[in-house]
């Protein structure tokens, strides 16, 4: 865990330094159009601007030492400056400094730092404790290390960091106390520095900078050495070839020091070494073929699953050297498992069918992504909670069963294409789906009671919605809504189906007493108007939303659907308007059925049915005018069969 907390607290202090860099950018923006003045004292001169920034600095050739006294708040020299100034060989940090970037050839002799701000310690090179607030993390990070001659070793003791370019320049034969270094780029090392490498290629396939392994060969075969106490964060997945064969001996804590920024992808992995890893570091080495060595005391593998010791933990589903997941068809996990861990089974595309016990009560984050092959998924009875995006990329699972133990849905099942439908049991009592681009399309939604309202944009995408009850939760159709997606503006193909209508046009709530249809393509203000209409009226809100439409080509085929389900006064009374056009439109989409049913409804009296028999005489469809020339008394004059 506390691996774990390092890796969270050295991307927070990343993101803090980015946010940092870019107001400073922005200030140094303003200080480049500040008047500089130049400050001389003690043979030195200072371009200072009027709020404390040190930009640039001259420095005769006597001088030994050089102080950023009391005024200096900021010093901020070029780092393409090519100016040297040889002789310094000591440098003093004010008390009121409280940021330092400047390149080593700057003073590529100073040898000796010394300070009266607490955060930049006095020493042989320039270093920083990171602190935030008055908090002390007592993480120290290299700043800059003066250009170290081949004689003299870079000696990291107490360096938990190094910044790039703290090594510009540097061209020392050995380094030395490297153990406590948690974050560094081979790039430091490889590329900013000449720095004596020692090359292992030949052994183990790697090179090392003091216990930091820096770099790696185009081999296959890979010896992490017992001595290595660091691998550098941007040697990554990249650089291990797919099959590689990684042979680690150094201890586990070692290993996975930065492990989250790196991915051993295809990879088979022998863990010989000692000491405690946290199960957390699993999640790193999904797409890898994993086998714990006779130390290990933790973790225990049956077939190709590993579980924590006691089974309670499903951490990781191994893979092969090739790259296929090892487990294939269904899979049935252990009844002694409680937690299901974060991209355990993540990537495993031969897994067909997968059965969640009820003895599992959370299913990590990333779980089951891109198990593209799972047909069928059936979850445990009391699991609690659902990890983020669990269920992404499952493409063949079409039916998902969410237990009402689950009190919060979140997005889980991105980019399911076939899921058609979702069920959502009670005892759920919030969800949220409001990705965007989540590319769920289920035919149906089903929604428990006990969910009784939700926040806008979080059922984006879905168009169906079942309520078992007629009890309509608030704002279930702002949920629906994507209130940020452009405006069709006219682009679908209108249907007088509702199997068809549901699929892009129409969104679709159905409760116990009816259906209510909305226009999918309608502005945010009618959005609001029906939204409301909904929350204060429930399931007898009027059957007339078919006006919101934001074109009348949209308008008739959902005042049929409307039509359909509530005779409302003034849906009938725009069917007949329109009478004309609805028979035309039917007749062109061959359905027959809606032409009987506008007759059963009574949408039609009796003076209009003979329009409506003369429009459909010439077409194949004898049931509707049968109905017709009943309903008009015609039958005895027609040669036709009579209902």
């Amino acid at each position: 865990m506390q691996q774990a907390f390092d890796l969270l607290l050295f991307l927070f202090l990343i993101s803090l330094h980015i946010i940092f860099v870019f107001i400073n950018t922005i200030k140094k923006g303003k200080d480049m159009s500040e008047k500089y003045k130049k400050v001389y004292k003690n043979g030195t001169t200072y371009h200072m601007s009027e709020s404390g920034v040190c930009r640039d600095i001259d420095v005769e050739d006597w001088v030994e030492e050089v102080s950023f006294g009391e005024d200096v708040t900021k010093i901020w020299l070029r780092k393409n400056s090519r100016k040297r100034f040889e002789n310094v060989k000591r440098i003093h940090i004010g008390k009121n400094v409280y940021s330092i970037e400047m390149p080593n050839t700057v003073f590529p002799n100073v040898r000796e730092v010394t300070s009266d701000r607490e955060s930049f310690p006095a020493g042989r090179m320039l270093t920083e404790r990171t602190s935030i607030g008055k908090i002390d993390l007592n993480k120290t990070t290299l700043l800059n290390a003066f250009c170290l001659k081949p004689e003299e070793p870079l000696d990291l003791s107490g360096i938990w960091g190094i910044r790039t370019g703290a090594l510009v320049g540097c061209c020392s034969e050995k380094v030395i106390n490297s153990e406590q270094i948690e974050m560094v780029k081979k790039s430091d090392f490889l590329n900013e520095s000449n720095i004596c490498i020692e090359d292992r290629t030949a052994t183990c396939g790697v090179k090392m900078a003091g216990s930091i392994v820096v770099d790696i060969s185009d081999s296959k075969d890979y010896v992490i050495p017992e001595d290595a106490t660091l691998i550098a964060t941007d040697v990554t997945f990249v650089t291990f070839p797919a099959g590689s064969v990684i042979d680690v001996r150094c201890s586990n804590e070692s290993f996975f020091r930065a492990q989250r920024m790196r991915s051993y992808n295809s990879c088979s992995l022998f863990l010989n070494g000692e000491g405690h890893f946290d199960k957390e570091e699993f999640a790193c080495l999904r797409r890898s073929h994993v086998e714990l060595g006779l130390q290990n005391e933790e973790y225990v593998k049956v077939g190709d699953i590993i579980y924590s010791k006691d089974m309670t933990e499903l951490l990781h589903c191994d893979y092969t050297s090739t790259g296929n997941c090892e487990t294939a068809g269904k899979v049935l996990i252990p009844d002694t498992v409680k937690i299901i861990a974060e991209s355990a089974f993540e990537y495993c595309r031969g897994i067909t069918e997968i059965v969640i016990p009820d003895s599992v009560a959370e299913v990590g984050r990333h779980a089951f992504r891109f198990c593209d092959g799972v047909e069928k998924m059936t979850l445990g009875k009391h699991i609690k909670h659902l990890g983020h995006e669990c269920f992404e990329y499952m493409k063949s699972l079409t039916e998902l069963d969410i237990p009402g133990s689950v009190t919060r849905v979140e997005p889980i099942c991105s980019f399911c294409n076939d899921l058609k439908n979702i069920k959502i049991n009670e005892g759920v009592q919030s969800v949220d789906f409001s990705r965007p681009w989540s590319q769920i399309r289920p035919d149906v939604l089903e929604i428990p009671s006990t969910i009784k309202a939700f926040t806008k944009r979080s059922l984006i995408g879905i168009h169906t919605v079942v309520l078992h009850t007629n009890e309509i939760p608030k704002d279930l159709l702002a949920a629906m809504h994507d209130y940020e997606a452009p405006a069709a503006n006219g682009k679908y193909k209108y249907n007088y189906a509702h199997e068809k209508a549901i699929i892009s046009e129409v969104l679709c709530i159905k409760t116990p007493r009816r259906r209510i249809y909305i226009p999918a393509e309608a502005t945010d203000r009618n959005f609001d108007i029906m939204n409301d209409l909904l929350n204060r009226y429930g399931v007898y809100a009027p059957a007339n939303f078919f006006q919101y439409c934001r074109t009348t080509r949209q308008k008739l085929p959902l005042a049929f659907m409307e039509w359909q389900d509530v005779h409302e006064t003034q849906t009938q009374n725009y069917i007949r308007r329109n009478r004309k056009r609805l028979i035309q439109d039917l007749i062109e989409e061959n359905m027959e059925d809606g032409l009987v049913m506008a007759l059963k409804d009574g949408i039609f009296q009796a003076n209009e049915i003979k329009d409506y028999y003369d429009m459909i005489e010439d077409a194949d469809m004898q049931i509707a005018k049968a109905y017709a020339l009943d309903m008009t008394g015609e039958n005895s004059k027609k040669n036709v069969f009579r209902l």
